[in-house]
């Protein structure tokens, strides 16, 4: 749909129509600075891979051809209601929209004018995990009705400027653990840490898998990673990630076994701690603790201000510094005519 001063919108229904915009949808995630690697191509086309959702409703705005924001949806049948929903619902611990900054007012308006437009083939849309930064949350039309409310909280670690290991943002006792549970270990064998490579990431992915399961099994659930979707995907993105540098899957080997993993996202300012697993034969050793802290001297070491320990209140989280930063829940609903005419005499 073309509109005047250049703007010009699409709907987008399948995923090859999708894919074929990968480099221009890269570039756009480039110039948002307040994106989360959950907002790439990388991630969602690999979502779009294992998950196959029926009908796409992705939307597309370009200002004189180029693309300037996409807000990558999909519709949802629960029951009578048809919902849309983001990609990369379940599995992300941030959704959003790429906005390009510079005009992201004007960009909004172009992709809810196109829900406007479609409105008899959908309900609702339904947004959770929308980050603070988002211009989402910023949104008001006469044309819609919205719902907001708190969603759950993400920790996130702010790095001291001037510090140069993990060993200096610990409080005492903390690095005293640390530096024992390391001294344990060295006592029991030879240990390293690791760093997936496109030769290894299979056998780092299988190992987080069933470390992360092992951990989740002492409470009496699967954990996320059961599930084969799942699985499909992360085995899907792993490459794809990796290869733009975005993918660090960390390994803690002990005697050649590796006891301990950590699937961490690079953004430009900050290091996102997505899933972690370790043996609990090995708990004693604090093996966890020991990879976050590789993890969190790496970010010191490549100047990053932050590490984001995503979505949940894990006490290990706040041992380590953690602060919440909440997350939210949108729901749109469009204005019938009929509400909007008898709208000031129902607020009388």
């Amino acid at each position: 749909m073309n509109a005047p001063d250049g703007w010009s919108t699409r709907l987008i229904s399948d995923v090859e129509q999708l894919a074929a915009i990968a480099e221009e949808w890269r570039l756009l995630f480039e110039r948002c600075p307040h994106a989360t690697p959950f907002e790439r191509p990388e991630w969602l086309l690999s979502w779009a891979q294992a998950f196959r959702p029926e009908v796409l409703h992705t939307i597309e705005v370009r200002r004189h051809g180029a693309l300037v924001g996409l807000a990558p949806l999909f519709l949802y049948r629960a029951g009578a209601d048809r919902i849309l929903v983001p990609l990369g619902a379940s599995i992300s611990d941030y959704i959003d929209w790429l906005i390009d900054p510079i005009q992201s007012a004007a960009i909004l308006e172009q992709i809810f004018a196109v829900l406007r437009d479609s409105r008899k083939g959908w309900d609702r849309l339904e947004l959770s995990d929308v980050p603070p930064s988002s211009p989402l949350l910023t949104f008001r039309s006469s044309d819609w009705d919205v719902a907001q409310s708190p969603e759950t909280a993400c920790p996130i670690l702010e790095l001291p400027r001037g510090a140069k290991s993990v060993a200096q943002i610990l409080s005492g006792k903390a690095r005293h653990n640390l530096r024992t549970a390391a001294h344990r270990m060295e006592r029991m064998g030879r240990a390293k840490f690791e760093i997936a490579t496109r030769e290894t990431v299979d056998e780092f992915l299988a190992a987080m898998m069933r470390l992360h399961g092992a951990r989740w099994n002492e409470f009496g659930t699967r954990g996320v990673l059961s599930e084969k979707r799942v699985q499909e995907f992360h085995r899907i993105a792993a490459r794809a990630l990796l290869g733009r540098g975005v993918l660090r899957l960390y390994g803690l080997r002990l005697q050649g076994q590796l006891i301990a993993a950590l699937y961490a996202l690079v953004g430009s300012e900050t290091f996102y701690c997505y899933l972690q697993g370790f043996d609990p034969a090995y708990g004693p050793l604090s093996p966890g603790a020991q990879i976050l802290g590789r993890v969190i001297d790496d970010a010191l070491r490549e100047g990053k201000t932050r590490v984001d320990f995503l979505r949940g209140r894990e006490r290990y989280k706040y041992a380590w510094g953690g602060r919440d930063s909440e997350t939210w829940r949108l729901s749109f609903q469009l204005r019938s005519p009929v509400q909007e005419r008898f709208r000031p005499h129902l607020a009388a």
